[in-house]
């Protein structure tokens, strides 16, 4: 799903679909659903609605996308 040419964002939490999916949105307003993955899980880590969470998402799938703990693109700004 995710490749080279993934794009990094930063957006808030402003749902909680369960422990592994969230509502996310964008600053310019786009809404998502961002999952954890499995890995990540296990590290029980708490995102709340109002967490500020960075996501990567497929420039082919724009609805759905990875909350992701180390993104070097982030880190960089």
């Amino acid at each position: 799903m995710f490749g080279e040419d993934s794009i990094f964002a930063e957006g808030c939490v402003i749902g909680v679909r369960s422990d592994r999916a969230f509502d996310a949105e964008l600053p310019n307003g786009h809404r998502l659903v961002a999952f954890v993955t499995r890995r990540d899980a296990d590290r029980k880590l708490t995102i709340e609605t109002g967490s500020r969470i960075n996501i990567r998402l497929s420039p082919f799938d724009l609805s759905k996308g990875q909350v992701v703990f180390d993104s070097p693109d982030l880190n960089e700004k």
